[in-house]
């Protein structure tokens, strides 16, 4: 059972790096955003756009016909680069991640806080690639395995076992796999 959850974590997983590396190739040139109104004061942003996925969480004035609503769009991408406001509270950005947050301590420069988080897609892809690579991997040792054993090989070392009657290998000390 683990190993049926395994192969299908690991498609899946595959799956979606494919997906994901067309929608890293495609936010170079084109933005696409999701805004969610979960109340009537706040909102959610989820952008695609130049190489990082960037996620805003809002709050401001009421909007109570958008309360429920998810709107998405998408666009030409204009302006990719990193602006950071010399009126946030908080401002960090290093290898394409990205914070940037707002109080309401500022309200006379921004009247709603908000909060901004940039990951870049390369990172997304890197931790998308784990499951598969190790997927590829486990299953090379498991056909090495079963063909050393299937040819008199000790399926650890592939010291050849056919003349020996030992229940070990002499060259590694594993235990033999019988038919």
């Amino acid at each position: 059972m683990r190993r049926i959850l395994f192969h299908t974590a690991a498609g899946v997983s595959f799956v979606l790096l494919v997906s994901l590396c067309v929608i890293w190739v495609r936010s170079y040139w084109r933005l696409d955003n999701v805004i969610i109104h979960p109340t009537p004061t706040r909102s959610w942003d989820i952008s695609v756009f130049a190489g990082r996925i960037a996620f805003t969480s809002q709050a401001g004035f009421p909007h109570p016909e958008e309360t429920g609503t998810v709107t998405y769009f998408a666009g030409r991408l204009i302006d990719s680069g990193s602006h950071p406001n010399p009126n946030a509270d908080a401002h960090w950005a290093a290898l394409g991640f990205e914070y940037e947050r707002f109080d309401d301590k500022l309200a006379a420069v921004r009247p709603e806080p908000y909060w901004f988080i940039a990951i870049p897609l390369w990172f997304v892809a890197y931790i998308l690639a784990l499951l598969p690579c190790i997927w590829l991997w486990k299953s090379r040792r498991r056909r090495q395995f079963f063909q050393r054993a299937g040819e008199g090989r000790c399926p650890r070392c592939a010291y050849d076992l056919r003349p020996t009657q030992s229940p070990n290998c002499p060259e590694c000390g594993s235990t033999r796999w019988l038919d």
